[in-house]
């Protein structure tokens, strides 16, 4: 009945239009014969006019509204599918950029890592190396120092040996002469 409202609203203005224009002896006045038939047409282009509104326009249109407001709804729909793809890919961005930044970083504090342990091991090993070549170098010293100790312990009774051989040799040789 709503959608019939302002059908109804134009019937009642056309009839009181008419009634009035009839008691007013409009056409008359204006040097015309009253319509014949005025009211008939007037409710014949009413009942049509309901007919159409109700079994042709008014159909055709909420089957057109329904299609615009989806067909709206379905870009308005890609639209922000759209942007949450865009706002996604963005995130997508940002979280691979974040984890390549973390993986440099990582990468790096690995690096520098493995070079001081490097370092650390050169200098143990160079300390025990030291500590190895100067052990070396005392045991050297004191082995000469024994061997120097021992040359000279025995370098008087090796001479007197000597002499005594050379004495001996030449005592026989003058004892054979």
């Amino acid at each position: 009945m709503k959608e019939n409202k302002d059908i109804f609203i134009l019937g009642c203005l056309f009839f009181v239009g008419a009634f009035i224009l009839q008691k007013l002896h409009f056409w008359s006045a204006i040097g015309l014969t009253e319509p014949e038939g005025l009211l008939l047409q007037g409710s014949l282009f009413l009942f049509l006019m309901l007919i159409f509104q109700n079994f042709i326009f008014g159909p055709y249109l909420k089957i057109d509204q329904a299609r615009t407001e989806q067909t709206l709804g379905k870009r308005q729909e890609a639209v922000e599918n759209q942007k949450q793809a865009q706002n996604m890919m963005k995130e997508y961005d940002e979280a691979i950029t974040n984890a390549k930044i973390k993986a440099l970083t990582t990468k790096q504090s690995i690096a520098m890592a493995a070079e001081e342990e490097e370092r650390k091991t050169l200098t143990h090993a160079k300390k025990v190396s030291e500590e190895s070549f100067q052990k070396q170098i005392l045991e050297i010293s004191e082995q000469a120092k024994s061997a120097q100790k021992d040359l000279d312990q025995n370098v008087s009774d090796v001479a007197q040996e000597i002499m005594n051989q050379i004495f001996s040799s030449t005592s026989q040789t003058r004892t054979q002469a």
